[in-house]
């Protein structure tokens, strides 16, 4: 069995309007073959559309970059650390 990546890029949202940034920018990184740059296995791409895909998604890595539309500024980036979103909380 294969060692899952230690980061993970994963695109949240869904295929329509705003919502869909998160797919789109997975999507470019894999089609300018950016990973390619970097030791297999170190780096994995992920599409997420249901929240609940992320505790399975977030398993055993060491950095995850949660690529979302949020209501910020276009290409504002939030550092969250571990204990700054409360448990089952849904905004920011």
């Amino acid at each position: 069995m294969s060692r899952p990546a230690p980061v993970r890029i994963v695109g949240i949202g869904s295929a329509h309007g705003a919502d869909r940034v998160g797919w789109q920018a997975i999507d470019e990184i894999g089609h300018r073959g950016l990973l390619q740059r970097l030791p297999p296995g170190v780096v994995s791409l992920h599409r997420c559309a249901v929240p609940a895909q992320l505790v399975n998604l977030l398993e055993g890595c060491r950095l995850a970059l949660l690529l979302d539309a949020v209501a910020a500024e276009p290409g504002a980036l939030l550092r969250l650390r571990p204990g700054e979103l409360e448990a089952g909380g849904t905004t920011l």
